[in-house]
C-alpha cells in the first residue's frame, strides 16, 4: 500500500480583526473540510504565524489594508464589504488574486481559494455519473460478447 503521508491539505491563513467575521469564515471552510486553517487578527500576527506555519494562501480583511503598504508572499484574496473598495484594495496588494465579499457563500470561497492555488476539483456527482456511464458501456460490451459466443459456438 502506498504511503500518502506526504500529501498535505492546503494551508489557508484568515487575517481579520473582526472575531465574528473570522469565526464565520473559519467555520464555513472547516465544514468544507478541504483546508488546514489558521486565523489571526492582524498583519503583524500574520507575519509571525508565517514563520511557524507557512500558509499557501490568505484571506485578508480589507480593513487592515487601509493606508498600509502590504506585500504578501502568498496568493491572497481581499475580503471587503463592497465591490468598489474590494477592487481598489486588491489592485494595491501585490499577489492579490482579487477580492471577495465578507459574506461570500461557501462555494465561492472554495472556488476562489482553489483558483488562487491552481487546484481543479471534480465534483463528486460528475465522477459518479462518469463512472456509471463507463460501467454501463462495459456491461453492454460483456453482454454483447456473451451473446456472440453463444450464437457462434452453442447455437451453430
Amino acid at each position: 500500500m502506498a504511503n500518502n503521508r506526504a500529501i498535505t491539505r492546503p494551508r489557508i491563513l484568515i487575517v481579520t480583526p473582526h472575531p465574528a467575521i473570522g469565526a464565520g469564515i473559519e467555520t464555513v471552510l472547516r465544514l468544507e473540510d478541504l483546508y488546514d486553517l489558521r486565523r489571526v487578527a492582524s498583519l503583524t500576527d500574520a507575519a509571525s504565524a508565517a514563520e511557524s506555519w507557512p500558509a499557501d494562501a490568505a484571506l485578508v480583511d480589507g480593513v487592515l489594508l487601509e493606508g498600509h503598504a502590504v506585500k504578501l508572499a502568498i496568493p491572497s484574496y481581499i475580503l471587503s464589504g463592497d465591490a468598489e473598495s474590494g477592487q481598489r484594495l486588491a489592485e494595491r496588494v501585490p499577489g492579490a488574486r482579487g477580492w471577495l465579499p465578507k459574506d461570500a457563500p461557501p462555494a465561492r470561497l472554495v472556488a476562489a481559494i482553489d483558483r488562487s492555488l491552481g487546484i481543479v476539483r471534480v465534483r463528486n456527482d460528475v465522477r459518479g455519473a462518469l463512472g456509471m456511464i463507463v460501467a454501463v458501456i462495459i456491461a453492454i460490451a460483456f453482454v454483447g460478447a456473451l451473446a456472440l459466443f453463444i450464437w457462434r459456438f452453442v447455437l451453430s
